[in-house]
């Protein structure tokens, strides 16, 4: 479905890495599973390495609830409803829209959906704190030191041969876009807080995420 433009995005933010930030939850209801399949199959096409993205729409009347909001996977075909905020969390969140100055307004963010095609089962995540309006209105969002650059580069990384094991070939930039890129593989969550902490983490073990990552891009 057309969706509307965002005036507010949060889409080439990184957010504080500390465990102790929650993040906005939502609920794959059962209707939404063949749209998550869609839109999964639609992101593993495009093999884009950097997270999907999403559009966090309120919308009234929404079955029983008329404070949920919306999530729409946005893909290069199409926006599909893959997700929703209910109850309190919706509540709150358009609350928080108005003190930012944004209600009911759509809004970007990055998201992922885990899960799988053999199984037929995925979930929805988004990349955005519950305290997102404190951040907002701190400033947060817009400083150049939380938009790393890797966030908002599309280019692809190009296979190599491999000459080292801690990932040395490649930068720390293209660690995380291959990260990413096969997090979205193998229906794992491509969001940025996994991406850095796969990072983080290295190369050392054989199951680790960049290693994988790096064996998939070996020459």
């Amino acid at each position: 479905m057309p969706l509307p433009t965002p005036r507010l995005s949060f889409a080439e933010v990184l957010w504080p890495l500390d465990d102790q930030v929650a993040m906005l939850k939502c609920t794959v209801e059962r209707r939404f599973q063949k749209n998550c399949e869609v839109a999964f199959r639609e992101i593993l096409e495009e093999g884009s390495f950097l997270p999907a993205r999403a559009i966090l729409l309120p919308e009234d009347g929404t079955l029983d609830d008329p404070h949920a909001v919306s999530i729409y996977a946005l893909t290069k075909k199409a926006g599909l409803e893959v997700a929703v905020i209910r109850g309190r969390t919706a509540s709150l969140y358009r609350r928080q829209l108005e003190v930012i100055g944004y209600a009911n307004e759509p809004v970007e963010v990055l998201m992922s959906i885990q899960g799988s095609l053999r199984t037929q089962k995925f979930s929805v995540g988004i990349n955005l704190p519950e305290d997102f309006d404190e951040y907002a209105l701190q400033g947060y969002h817009t400083d150049p030191a939380n938009r790393p650059k890797w966030l908002s580069d599309p280019s692809p990384v190009q296979k190599r041969r491999i000459t080292r094991t801690d990932g040395g070939d490649f930068t720390p930039d293209e660690q995380r876009k291959i990260c990413c890129w096969k997090a979205k593989q193998t229906g794992n969550s491509s969001l940025p807080r996994t991406i850095e902490n796969a990072v983080a983490k290295g190369a050392a073990f054989e199951y680790e995420l960049l290693t994988v990552a790096i064996k998939a891009f070996a020459l």
